[in-house]
């Protein structure tokens, strides 16, 4: 999964639910604006968004990511889901902030379609249990 050149709009930052979080969940929501495809979905493996996002900081753990992401899912900057398994999330405000001139479809499963059902951990309402274990 490539990064994308993509813009923040300045909406984002008066977005008072958004600015809520933690500095860490609002760094990692930046980083999945790069991350997310033309239909604003993304992998949610904690360790994947900890190498992704915060490659060069060495201090960030997966159960951080885990923690911050849940914040994100909570505040509703994203929806948390798991097809076969595989955790992924995507931007329901997502065609409001973004512009695509050229969009390619996504190669990730849609996520109004199935998803799993599973038993979430009592750390975050929104991650489910083993994510950050797991990963």
């Amino acid at each position: 999964m490539a990064l994308r050149i993509r813009s923040i709009r300045p909406e984002m930052l008066d977005d008072e639910a958004l600015c809520s979080t933690s500095v860490g969940a609002g760094l990692l929501a930046y980083g999945l604006v790069h991350l997310a495809d033309d239909d604003g979905r993304f992998r949610a493996a904690p360790a994947f968004l900890r190498a992704r996002v915060f490659a060069y900081r060495p201090y960030v753990s997966a159960d951080d990511v885990a923690e911050w992401i849940g914040e994100l899912a909570a505040c509703g900057f994203v929806d948390l889901y798991r097809v076969d398994g595989q955790t992924y999330g995507w931007m329901p405000k997502w065609r409001k902030h973004q512009r695509i001139d050229k969009p390619s479809p996504s190669l990730l499963p849609d996520p109004h379609e199935q998803r799993d059902s599973g038993e979430f951990d009592e750390r975050s309402a929104n991650v489910p249990r083993g994510l950050a274990e797991a990963s």
